[in-house]
Order: structure tokens, then C-alpha cells, then sequence
């Protein structure tokens, strides 16, 4: 598998052990290149501006920066940028909100990791 196939994704989720669950529940199709990960707001758009990912998994609830001002802010600079918006909540406001701010996918932490990889892969599709 060459690299340069690979989709390049980042988490965005102040929990640790999240995010280490979901790299290594992704990690196993050898298509996910894992550039990098953020544990608040702010690393999230020191970290973008750096290097952009194809697709970007963000926690809905995130200190020090809103993830709803991320999703607008990450939209408006960098569009071709793909959000996945995994919470704990399952509420459809939230949910229709979210989608309108212009995230590309909203799925529920509790989904299982082959849903979430269908996801990805689904919106790096052009």
C-alpha cells in the first residue's frame, strides 16, 4: 500500500484514551494515516494550520474552543477539509445544528469502529 492513497486523518477529542482506542480500532485497515491528534480547541487550529487532514474526527465537546466555532472557523478556511462529529449525544437538534454549521457527518462515540471507518471513506469519496 503505497501512502499516497492513504486517507490522512486527525482526532480532536480531549480524552486520551479515546482517542488511542479509536487509532487503534481504525488503524487496522492499513488506510488511515494518522497525522495528528488534539486534546482542546486551540491545539486543533494550531494544528490545521500546519497540516490538514483529509478528514478530521472532532469531539463535540472540547475545552478551550468551542467545537461549534471550530466547525465554522475550519470550514470557512479550509474547505476541503471532511468533519466527522462523534459525541455522546444522540439528540437531533444538536445533530441538525451541527450539520448545519457544516459538518460532513455527525455519528455517536458508542458506534462501532467499522461504521466509523465506512465513514470516513465515505466522505473522502469525490
Amino acid at each position: 500500500m503505497g501512502h499516497e492513497n492513504q486517507i490522512k486523518v486527525a482526532i480532536a477529542d480531549d480524552h486520551k484514551v479515546f482517542r488511542a482506542g479509536l487509532k487503534m480500532a481504525l488503524s487496522g485497515s492499513g488506510q488511515i494515516d494518522f497525522i495528528w491528534e488534539a486534546a482542546n480547541g486551540r491545539d486543533i487550529m494550531r494544528k490545521i494550520e500546519l497540516a490538514q487532514p483529509d478528514v478530521l474526527l472532532l469531539d463535540l465537546r472540547m475545552p478551550e474552543f468551542e467545537s461549534k466555532d471550530a466547525i465554522c472557523v475550519i470550514r470557512k478556511q479550509y474547505p476541503a477539509v471532511k468533519i466527522i462529529v462523534l459525541s455522546m449525544y444522540d439528540d437531533q437538534e444538536i445533530i441538525g445544528k451541527v450539520m448545519e454549521m457544516g459538518a460532513d457527518a455527525y455519528l455517536s462515540k458508542t458506534t462501532d469502529p467499522d461504521e466509523i471507518y465506512k465513514a470516513i471513506v465515505n466522505c473522502t469519496r469525490p
